[in-house]
C-alpha cells in the first residue's frame, strides 16, 4: 500500500503542471519536439565489440608523442585487417551477422520504440485526445493467453487500449491495475497523458520483448560511464558528499567497486572491465519489462545510474533523490533566481515521473520471469 500511496502522490503532484503550462510527457509515443529532459547520448560502450579492443593501448596522456600514437594505430589496424583476412568465410560471416543483429537492436531501442524520446507539446492537449465519456473505472482479471494474473482496466465495461498501441493495456498485478485505474480516474475533460504517468509506463513495457532487455542494458551503460554523481559543484562539494554518499556507499559496496570523485568537469576514465562487469550484474538482476523501462526513464531524467538503482531499492527516498539531483541547479538558481514557467514546470515534471517509475519498479520488483512471457507475444 506505501508503494500505490507514492503511485498515487506522482499523480497528484502532476496536477500541479496541468493549471500552468501544455507540457506532455510521454514514455511511448512518437518523438517530437524539444525534450522535457535532455536526450543522453550513447557514451560509445559497445559489448559487441569489446573483445576486439585492444588491451595494450596506453591511457591518453602519458607521455605518447601524436606521431608514436598514429603509428601505434596504424600497426593495430593492419593487423585486425590481417586477422580477419585469415578467418574461415563462414566464421566472418557469422561474426558480422552477430555484429549487425546488436546494432539493429541498439537502434532500435533508441529510434523505433521511442521509450527514452522525453517530449513537449505546444498544445494544451494531444490533438485527437480521447474525451472523458466514462463514469466508472474498474479493474477485471486478464484471461487472454498466458495473461494468467495479469489485469485490465475498464471504462464503463470496455477495456482501454496501450497508449501508442493496438492491443489493450494489460498490468502485471492488481496493485499495479488499481493505481492505472486510479490515473482514468481522476481524468476531466479530456484525456490528459502528462498526469497518466503510470499508465504510459505500463504501455511502454508493452513495446519490449524479453530479447530487448539487454539492448537496454547497453545503452544504461552510457549513464554508467559519465555517471552525474561521480561529480561535484566545488561551490557546494561539502553539501554534495553529504547528500550523495549513502547512494555511494550502498551501490560501490553491491558492485564492487569504487566510484570516482571530480570536482568540475572531468572525465572518470573507468576500465572498460569495470564497465563489462557492471553490465553483468545488470543482466543478472533479470529485470523485466516494466523494471527496465522505469530504469531507462530516470536515468535519462538524472544521467545517473546509480541514483535511481538507489531510489528503486529504497536506499534513499525520492525526495532525498531528487535533492541530489537539483544540487546544483538549485545553488544556481539560487543566486540568480529561476524562471517562472520553466524551471517550476520542469522541475514538477521531474517529480511525477520519477515518483512514478519508482512505484511501477517497486510493484513489480520479484514478480515471476514466466508471467511476463506474454509480452514478449504482443511486440510488433
Amino acid at each position: 500500500m506505501q508503494r500505490l500511496a507514492r503511485a498515487t502522490l506522482a499523480t497528484a503532484a502532476a496536477g500541479a503542471m496541468t493549471s500552468s503550462s501544455a507540457l506532455r510527457f510521454c514514455a511511448s509515443s512518437p518523438a517530437g519536439g524539444v525534450g522535457a529532459a535532455p536526450k543522453k547520448q550513447r557514451a560509445g560502450f559497445r559489448a559487441s565489440v569489446a573483445s576486439a579492443r585492444p588491451t595494450n593501448v596506453p591511457d591518453a596522456g602519458r607521455g605518447m608523442q601524436p606521431k608514436a600514437e598514429a603509428e601505434f594505430s596504424t600497426d593495430e589496424i593492419a593487423r585486425r585487417l590481417e586477422e580477419l583476412d585469415s578467418m574461415d568465410p563462414q566464421d566472418l560471416q557469422r561474426m558480422r551477422s552477430d555484429f549487425e543483429a546488436k546494432e539493429t537492436a541498439e537502434t532500435r531501442v533508441l529510434n523505433e520504440d521511442n521509450l527514452y524520446q522525453l517530449d513537449v507539446s505546444t498544445s494544451t492537449r494531444q490533438q485527437g485526445a480521447l474525451r472523458v465519456f466514462w463514469k466508472n473505472v474498474d479493474i477485471v482479471a486478464a484471461d487472454g493467453a498466458g495473461e494468467n494474473g495479469w489485469y485490465k482496466v475498464t471504462l464503463d465495461g470496455r477495456k482501454v487500449k496501450a497508449f501508442e498501441n493496438a492491443n489493450q493495456l494489460i498490468l502485471p498485478n492488481r496493485e499495479y491495475a488499481l493505481a492505472v485505474a486510479h490515473e482514468f480516474g481522476a481524468q476531466t475533460g479530456h484525456l490528459n497523458k502528462l498526469v497518466m504517468p503510470l499508465t504510459d509506463l505500463a504501455s511502454g513495457a508493452m513495446l519490449v520483448s524479453a530479447q530487448g532487455i539487454p539492448a537496454r542494458i547497453d545503452y544504461l551503460m552510457s549513464f554508467f560511464m559519465t555517471d552525474n554523481c561521480y561529480f561535484r559543484s566545488e561551490a557546494i562539494a561539502a553539501k554534495q558528499d553529504a547528500l550523495i554518499a549513502p547512494v555511494v556507499e550502498w551501490y560501490d559496496r553491491v558492485f564492487d567497486l569504487q566510484s570516482p570523485r571530480i570536482m568540475g568537469i572531468g572525465h572518470p576514465n573507468l576500465p572498460q572491465e569495470t564497465a563489462l562487469k557492471v553490465r553483468e550484474q545488470l543482466l543478472a538482476m533479470n529485470l523485466n519489462q516494466h523494471q527496465v523501462v522505469a530504469l531507462c526513464v530516470v536515468a535519462q531524467f538524472t544521467a545517473s545510474l546509480m541514483l535511481p538503482l538507489a531510489m528503486f531499492h529504497n536506499v534513499i527516498s525520492v525526495e532525498h533523490g531528487l535533492r541530489i539531483h537539483k544540487a546544483e541547479e538549485a545553488h544556481n538558481t539560487g543566486e540568480h533566481g529561476e524562471i517562472k514557467g520553466y524551471h517550476d514546470i520542469r522541475d514538477a515534471d521531474t517529480v511525477v515521473k520519477i515518483a512514478a517509475a519508482t512505484a511501477a519498479w517497486q510493484m513489480t520488483a520479484g514478480l515471476p520471469s514466466e508471467r511476463y512471457a506474454v509480452l514478449s507475444t504482443l511486440v510488433q
